[in-house]
């Protein structure tokens, strides 16, 4: 494969890239709610029927209002002014407001509460996407795609991963909203559906937990 210096407007073959239903709506890899208008263009689409696509939607909802207050890139303060802070305005995420200062206070004013759930099940579904869009692998049901956070420890093993893919050709990249993530997948030569992804978001976010844990 190479990397890949353009993004497919949509791919897939109508079955669902989650579950393997039929598919009806399209599905952005990754929702335009987490970019700012203007970095909105060429978001590839993966096939997602609607139950998927409604759990995948709850995700990002989640994500896209807390990521942005650790957010390192450039877009940041814009993103929190423009995007986040007016959903957490609406109604619907009055409880999530209420959770967020309720931890913001608790913490002396220094970080606000985090769930990690969300956000490695929302990449395990990316994955899932990314991994048929760039390698032509469908996970079927006998197969799983695991996510998480991972320490710096952990950053050896994903360099090798993708060096042993670039040698073999097995190796993909990619930036969506113009640096607001970026992604490196790699594939066994021998295992097809086996492949290895590494996502940044938001130039890296900062966890208050554990400063040894990179950001997502």
């Amino acid at each position: 494969n190479g990397q890949d210096t353009t993004m497919k407007q949509k791919f897939g073959d109508g079955i669902c890239i989650y579950c393997g239903a039929a598919a009806e709506p399209s599905d952005h890899v990754l929702a335009r709610k987490f970019f700012l208008v203007e970095r909105r263009g060429d978001l590839p689409q993966a096939p997602a029927c609607k139950r998927c696509n409604n759990r995948k939607s709850q995700l990002e909802n989640y994500l896209m209002i807390v990521l942005p207050f650790g957010a390192k890139n450039p877009d940041a303060a814009e993103i929190l002014r423009k995007l986040v802070l007016p959903r957490l305005e609406n109604k619907a995420n009055a409880k999530l407001l209420r959770e967020l200062q309720r931890g913001y206070a608790l913490s002396g004013g220094t970080s606000i509460p985090f769930k990690h759930e969300p956000m490695e099940e929302l990449f395990e579904m990316i994955a899932k996407a990314l991994a048929l869009q760039h390698f032509g692998v469908r996970l079927g049901e006998d197969y799983s795609a695991t996510a998480s956070l991972f320490s710096n420890e952990g950053e050896a093993f994903f360099e090798q991963m993708l060096a042993a893919g670039k040698a073999a050709g097995k190796y993909a990249s990619g930036d969506l909203g113009e640096g607001n993530f970026t992604f490196e997948g790699a594939q066994a030569p021998q295992y097809p559906k086996l492949t290895v992804w590494r996502f940044n978001f938001y130039g890296g976010v900062d966890f208050g937990g554990d400063p040894d844990v990179n950001g997502p």
